[in-house]
């Protein structure tokens, strides 16, 4: 299913998606997926990338466990 880009008004089959850090005003940072148009490469969303917390959680358990 194609939609269409709100800013170069092309038709969109497929979007450019780039892992980047989103940081909050306190400092802590996570990574989240970046998805822009292929044409005009104007962002049309950032999400949360479950995948890269997931991981770092079970690094942390890990690091946690083996300080024990």
């Amino acid at each position: 299913m194609a939609g269409i880009c709100p800013h170069c008004e092309k038709m969109v089959s497929n979007v450019n998606v780039e892992l980047v850090d989103s940081i909050e005003p306190l400092g802590k940072s996570w990574k989240s997926a970046l998805f822009s148009c292929p044409h005009c490469r104007k962002v049309l969303n950032v999400s949360f990338d479950a995948t890269s917390h997931t991981e770092y959680i079970i690094d942390q358990v890990i690091k946690n466990i083996k300080g024990s």
